[in-house]
This record gives C-alpha cells, sequence and structure tokens, in this order.
C-alpha cells in the first residue's frame, strides 16, 4: 500500500484523492511612517502614508525556501522603498504563527 503525503503545516494526510492538502494562509502588511509626533512629543502615524497588502498563499512552503513568494516581494519592495533599513527604529509584528 502506498504512503500518502503528509500536509507539513498540519502533520496530517490531506483530503485530496493523492493525500496531500490545499493548505493556503492569508497574510495581510501594513506599512506606514510616523516621523510626526503629537504634544506629548509620542509618534503619529504620517496622514496619507499608509498601504495595505494581502495575499492567500501556500502554507507548504518553508520559511527557509531560497524563493520569495510575490506577497514577499512586495513587503520587501515598499520596506526597502521607505527605507526601513535605515530607520533609526523599525517595527514588524506577527501573530506568532509558524
Amino acid at each position: 500500500m502506498p504512503t500518502l503525503p503528509v500536509d507539513r503545516a498540519s502533520g496530517r494526510t490531506g483530503k485530496q484523492a493523492d493525500g496531500s492538502a490545499k493548505t493556503r494562509e492569508a497574510k495581510l502588511v501594513t506599512v506606514w511612517t510616523a516621523e510626526a509626533r503629537d504634544k506629548e512629543d509620542k509618534p503619529t502615524r504620517d496622514p496619507g502614508s499608509v498601504i495595505y497588502s494581502a495575499a492567500i498563499e501556500s502554507a507548504a512552503t518553508p520559511d527557509t525556501s531560497p524563493e520569495l513568494s510575490d506577497f514577499s516581494a512586495r513587503v520587501l519592495r515598499e520596506a526597502t522603498r521607505r527605507g526601513f533599513t535605515e530607520a533609526a527604529r523599525g517595527m514588524v509584528l506577527g501573530d506568532g504563527s509558524p
């Protein structure tokens, strides 16, 4: 009897006839700048600086893959355009999922 593939994201055999899974992830990024400060000297989001980008991608691609997904490439382009690596302080938030 042949061994069915195991979905890497869940560790279970998928529901497809060949045992694979059509596992997807919803991804969302917002990028903005906060150069301005309020009366209490706290950073405030700069008007008109917010961009949003979203994608639904396969969860089967490992995060160590040398190939960037279309979504990752868009995020990298925007971060580079905004000078993220040159910023005095940058912030990245994630949901902590593997």
